[in-house]
Formats: structure tokens, sequence, C-alpha cells
């Protein structure tokens, strides 16, 4: 399984059960990760994105999504990503081959965090870029 998730310098992911912020750039890097692919998320996700972003992506919507992509794994399932924003991810750690981490840069209050021990994988590309409501956003590869 390949994750996406959203981080403040901390690994926060969401405060009183709103994500920390939304970028539009950032969306721009997630559905150009995700061209060609399977972009499962649930519906608190896929209410940040625009119609025309919708477009531009296989997007499936669906409260239980990280169940529904172990079930289809035989169904060529690695090209697909998880957007995960309001989700532990400790119960499908063994079933986490990569992780896509975007950051913030900067540190937010937060009450849910990141949950994954990265030591467990390989930092393989890092790149920054420019986001609309900040001036760094960076993205970070980490691979089994």
């Amino acid at each position: 399984m390949k994750v996406i998730v959203i981080t403040d310098d901390c690994q926060g992911m969401l405060f009183n059960n709103r994500r920390q912020s939304k970028d539009k750039m950032l969306r721009k890097e997630i559905i150009n990760l995700c061209k060609n692919k399977i972009l499962y998320m649930n519906e608190y996700s896929y209410n940040q994105f625009e119609s025309s972003e919708k477009e531009e992506v296989m997007i499936r919507v669906s409260e239980s999504f990280l169940r529904d992509v172990n079930m289809d794994a035989g169904k060529n399932i690695d090209d697909g990503y998880c957007l995960v924003e309001n989700e532990n991810l400790t119960d499908y750690m063994d079933d986490i081959n990569e992780i896509v981490m975007f950051k913030w840069n900067t540190k937010y209050p937060a009450d849910m965090y990141f949950d994954i021990d990265l030591n467990r994988f390989q930092l393989v590309v890092t790149k920054d870029f420019q986001g609309n409501s900040h001036n760094k956003i960076t993205m970070e590869i980490y691979k089994r």
C-alpha cells in the first residue's frame, strides 16, 4: 500500500478534527503523482478537492478506504495511493510499502499525529516546491 500524508514539523495532522491547512499547489502535486492511478480517500479528504481537480485523477471514496485497498490487493493496487488525513495507520503498518509525506515546514497546533515510525523506511526522494499558502512545502518519499 502507498499512502500520502500531510504533516507539520512535529508530524501533526489534525487539530480539533480539522486539517491544519490546505493548499491548492499541494493538491496539484498529489494529482500529478496519481495520474493514471487510483487515489483512495474518505469523504473528508474528497471535500477539499475542486471539481476540476476531481476530474484529473481516478478517485475512489469510501469511509473504509484503507480496508478497501487491502481487498483490492490482487488488482495491481500498488499503482494506487491512499490519501490519509484523519486516520491512524498503525494497524496497516505491515501493508505499507511507500509513504509520501508532504510537510508544511511549520508548527501548528495538533491533537492527531502521524503514527508510523519512519525508521522502518528509507528516504528516497526529497523535493521542495512553492505552495499557494505556504512559501515552501516539502515532499518526502519513503520506501521499505
